[in-house]
Formats: structure tokens, C-alpha cells, sequence
């Protein structure tokens, strides 16, 4: 047996681990199901849903956020919305068919019933949507963090021990010894 083919298991081996570890998701599952999100179904929730159930909206109704993955797996104030792969038992469905008397979205004039039967097509197929990414208001709080921040020059603090401090930073640190007295 020569060296190569001792050591090709293993080689074989070392090459299929990352194939295994990446989801089945990613590899095209849920692919047409996320495709109908972005084409068919986030459109009609930024233009007549996100007013009302988005962090941007002034008043989130019914607490509902759906304009998050966070959001529709939290559900609102009645619970989840949908029901992966059960259009019949989601909520959102039942809201946008107008089948109930007090729960009809949106409100005024529902939907055509095609964009209806998207979202029920969606809801079948899994109601696959892109993951979260991280809030763009939550990123600007962390850009207002202190240490995000640039370096900003600051007046040298008055000292008694002038000979004392090397430095800048010496000034400063003996300031704050010389204010409490140590």
C-alpha cells in the first residue's frame, strides 16, 4: 500500500466535514419559499403592514412586529401569526381573508385575493424568511458607545506636583490623586 492511499480516508474524511456541517437551508431547501418572500410577500407587508406593525411604526398595534424574524416567531398580543406549513391555522391568514368580524387586516380594504393566496402559498411552503440582521437602531447605539467613539483632545488638568508627571496621562492620573488627597 502506498502513502497516498493509507492517508486518503482520512483525507476524504477532513474534506466532507464543513459539506455536513452546512444547513440544509442554505443548500436550496427554502429556496423558492424565501424567493416568494422577497418578490411576492415583503412588499405588501412594507406597503400596507409595516405602519402599524414595525419598530419604526409610532404605536406598534396589536404588538406585532413584522418586520423581523424576531418578531413573527414572538407573535402579538393573540399569539403566533402563522403556522408553518398550515395556512388554515394562521392567524395572519385568517385576518387577511376578512373571516372574522374583529380581526381584519389590513384594515379598510383587504387584499386582492392573488396576494392573499401568496401569502397562503408562503405560509405552505414553510414561511421561510431571511434571518434577522442586527437593527439598524442598534447599531447606531453602539456607534454612539464610548469606545466607538474618536479620541478627542482634552485640556491638561492643573497639578500641584508639576515635576511629578512624565506625560499627559501622568496629569491626569495625578489630578485625580491630588483630589482625593492621596
Amino acid at each position: 500500500m502506498r502513502d497516498r492511499d493509507r492517508y486518503l480516508p482520512g483525507i476524504l474524511f477532513c474534506l466532507a466535514i464543513p459539506l455536513l456541517a452546512v444547513p440544509l437551508g442554505a443548500q436550496g431547501l427554502n429556496s423558492d419559499s424565501l424567493d416568494l418572500f422577497e418578490t411576492k410577500i415583503r412588499p405588501v407587508l412594507a406597503a400596507r403592514c409595516y405602519i402599524c406593525h414595525s419598530a419604526k411604526a409610532a404605536k406598534v398595534q396589536g404588538g406585532l412586529l413584522l418586520d423581523s424574524q424576531a418578531g413573527w416567531k414572538r407573535g402579538g398580543n393573540s399569539g403566533a401569526v402563522i403556522e408553518p406549513g398550515d395556512p388554515d391555522k394562521s392567524l395572519l391568514v385568517r385576518a387577511l381573508r376578512y373571516q372574522d368580524k374583529n380581526l381584519q387586516m389590513p384594515p379598510g380594504k383587504p387584499l386582492p385575493n392573488e396576494v392573499v393566496a401568496d401569502f397562503e402559498n408562503w405560509i405552505h411552503s414553510g414561511a421561510a424568511m431571511p434571518a434577522d440582521a442586527i437593527a439598524v437602531t442598534r447599531i447606531d447605539q453602539r456607534r454612539e458607545f464610548w469606545s466607538f467613539q474618536p479620541p478627542k483632545d482634552h485640556t491638561q488638568p492643573g497639578v500641584k506636583q508639576k515635576d511629578w508627571a512624565r506625560n499627559d496621562i501622568d496629569r491626569f492620573i495625578l489630578a485625580k490623586l491630588e483630589q482625593m488627597h492621596l
